[in-house]
């Protein structure tokens, strides 16, 4: 399980919104207080010491009139799709101690889930309909309590004891109703929000997804006052067989997270688990991540895998304990023994990546392949890189995209995206730009950023789908919003061709401070070249800052930025030219792969020939046609010709004339603007024999 924090959203309502309507001026009926007393009278017993009846009545009136009142917003407030009128069973099913605890429970685990995925934006209104359904139904169960009802007692199976049931006239009734009500207003709000979206295949719009967050904070604070006021039932109900409800008492504990830990049975280990959830997330209550330590530890107590995963996540990301990847690595390797797939595959990434412990990929490769068997669609897409790169194991394209598939087909956006990479380059599976577009567009509507970007690439480009750059750029800033630094490059790239530099330069600034290369190559670009709008010059040409972003980028290993890097430092003048410093990076890019870059072959091919930046002394013709030939085999239409010229001079190999012509003709297919010019010399001379 990962870990993030909460989007923090300042709370500005200061009034209802829009949608929801006001209520109607029309008055309701009201309670009389001769009317309320005699009620008061037929439901609540004498007590020694308690308020006068007249002053009890009065309450009572107060509070019927409260409700009165959350009934007329509650019936003025519509959301499509409207929501199952309330139960009206004569007969409702008691709701007991045990029932409100495990309720709450299962509630709030499942509002939880659902806040998670209203982050993701995600297409939520199914899910959050469902909520409010089960928020409506468990309602009704409060409301139709009644009085006079018997319950099993909590405290000795097979009897039966008077309960004091949740009725409208006890002391927690008004407040329970009310919070409940707040919180089937929030999730109405959402699910009405959330409904014109059902159907879009795109993440909202930064307006509306800030509208989602703020819902979603009242949806928090009312189950946090619901929780406060269903502890407080639950500990009156227990209260009249205080004397032999020990065992309840202990897991009202868990529930209000107090847990006297002797008390406590195995049972209530994932009980204990969902607390910690509960306070690391802060999800109802403040966060706390000492309060989730322990609960996530007495539930380790117990043997809970999960919690024991849990532990070894807070010691590696320093969450209320100092870092510590040895013990981190500890509480992993204790759950992973275990089988549990989330440890397996924490082991692994640590393995991978040599967190911790020293590089090991072959290691990384079986934890992956285990956890993946055992259907953890993260390690599935995680085994698959590793397949694809032949790290730890055989490279195997076709078995990568196979697991790529079965964890996208499960809506793994990482894996859609994967699956969809491997179609856009050919890895494992036929070049197919369609069906690439096809999974990055599944991944990008489960608001993936990569998704975002790769797909923003299709319809700049037009691979797969027609060309549209304002969708291209709608995507990039997709991505740009979840700070993908590629997106950002990308978004800027875009500003750049339109002449918008000032935003250009500020979001490849941006792009640089997330990590991008591109960035810094896009940046020393601008400032080799300089950049003008209407009004003036923006930057004027800088040779030297522009060395310093190539050099940045290039010392990162972007080819691109190491060829235009050597070609400033052998057209600048001195102090910043520098042949020897040129020869290095066109070293590096001519050899950064098995086959190399060809033009940077080519280019340090010249740069040998006529000895520039070499040590030893004058040129190296032999040299020269070893870096051509590298080239040329790339299909490097320049190369071909200067291994061509050196054919015909014979300076570094010997003099064939022959076979300088059919080098020639080759240039000149490959698109050589001089391979002509130099065959039809050759033929006028005499010096080979015409034909073709």
């Amino acid at each position: 399980m990962s870990v993030q924090g909460p989007r923090q959203i300042p709370r500005t309502f200061k009034s209802e919104p829009k949608f929801i309507k006001e209520v109607g001026r029309k008055k309701k009926p009201t309670l009389s207080l001769d009317t309320a007393t005699k009620r008061f009278r037929d439901v609540v017993p004498k007590q020694k010491g308690a308020k006068t009846e007249d002053k009890l009545a009065r309450d009572v009136v107060k509070s019927h009139e409260d409700l009165v009142k959350m009934t007329a917003v509650e019936e003025s407030y519509r959301s499509p799709p409207p929501l199952p009128p309330v139960p009206t069973d004569p007969h409702p099913t008691l709701v007991s101690v045990e029932d409100v605890q495990e309720r709450l429970l299962d509630c709030t685990v499942a509002a939880h889930a659902a806040g998670k995925r209203i982050t993701e934006a995600g297409k939520l209104g199914r899910v959050v309909q469902d909520i409010a359904d089960a928020f409506m139904a468990r309602k009704a169960d409060l409301i139709h309590h009644t009085p006079s009802s018997k319950a099993p007692s909590l405290a000795s199976p097979g009897t039966e004891t008077t309960t004091r049931p949740l009725t409208l006239l006890s002391p927690n009734a008004i407040p329970l109703t009310q919070t409940l009500t707040n919180l089937h207003k929030s999730v109405c709000a959402l699910t009405y929000q959330l409904h014109y979206y059902k159907t879009h295949t795109l993440p909202l719009p930064g307006t509306k997804k800030r509208k989602l967050f703020l819902l979603y904070i009242d949806m928090c604070e009312a189950w946090r006052d619901l929780m406060i006021q269903l502890t407080l039932s639950i500990a009156q109900n227990s209260s009249d067989a205080a004397s032999s409800a020990t065992g309840n008492v202990a897991k009202l504990a868990v529930a209000t997270g107090a847990p006297d830990w002797q008390d406590l049975t195995i049972d209530d280990a994932q009980k204990l688990f969902l607390q910690g959830d509960k306070y690391l997330l802060g999800f109802g209550v403040i966060r706390s991540y000492d309060i989730a330590f322990k609960r996530y530890m007495a539930a380790a107590k117990f043997g809970l895998p999960e919690a024991i995963n849990m532990l070894g996540l807070m010691f590696e990301h320093g969450l209320g304990r100092p870092k510590d990847m040895a013990a981190a690595i500890k509480w992993y390797q204790q759950s992973a023994n275990k089988a549990h797939p989330e440890s397996l595959t924490n082991m692994a990434r640590i393995h991978e990546t040599g967190k911790g412990v020293p590089t090991d990929p072959k290691t990384a490769y079986e934890l992956y392949l285990l956890a993946a068997e055992a259907g953890h669609l993260d390690a599935m897409c995680s085994l698959g890189n590793l397949l694809e790169t032949g790290s730890g194991c055989t490279k195997n394209a076709a078995e990568a995209v196979r697991w790529y598939r079965v964890a996208a087909e499960q809506d793994c956006p990482r894996a859609q995206n994967a699956l969809g990479s491997a179609y856009y380059r050919g890895i494992g599976v036929a070049k197919d730009y369609g069906e690439a577009v096809v999974w990055y567009r599944r991944a990008a509507e489960c608001g993936d950023p990569n998704a975002h970007n790769n797909l923003g690439i299709c319809y700049e480009e037009g691979l797969g789908v027609a060309k549209d750059v304002v969708m291209a750029k709608t995507l990039y800033k997709l991505a740009a919003e979840a700070r993908h630094s590629s997106g950002v490059n990308n978004l800027g790239y875009l500003c750049m061709t339109e002449n918008n530099f000032m935003e250009a330069i500020r979001l490849f600034h941006l792009a640089l401070s997330l990590g991008s290369i591109d960035a810094a190559y896009n940046l020393g670009i601008l400032y080799e070249t300089g950049c003008r709008d209407g009004e003036g010059a923006i930057l004027n040409p800088d040779w030297e800052m522009a060395s310093r972003y190539y050099k940045e980028a290039a010392d990162k290993n972007s080819i691109k930025a190491q060829l235009r890097l050597a070609n400033l430092l052998t057209t600048a003048p001195p102090p910043l030219q520098s042949y020897s410093k040129a020869v290095h990076y066109l070293t590096i890019a001519a050899t950064s792969t098995q086959e190399g870059n060809p033009e940077a072959q080519n280019m340090l091919g010249e740069m040998v020939e006529l000895g520039l930046g070499t040590a030893e002394s004058g040129p190296d013709h032999a040299t020269a046609a070893k870096w051509y030939r590298r080239a040329m085999r790339q299909g490097h239409a320049r190369a071909t010709f200067n291994l061509a010229a050196l054919f015909e001079a014979g300076v570094g190999v010997g003099r064939d004339v022959e076979k300088a012509l059919r080098l020639y003709e080759e240039a000149e297919l490959r698109g050589s603007p001089h391979a002509r010019e130099r065959i039809q010399a050759l033929k006028d001379l005499g010096l080979v024999h015409p034909y073709g």
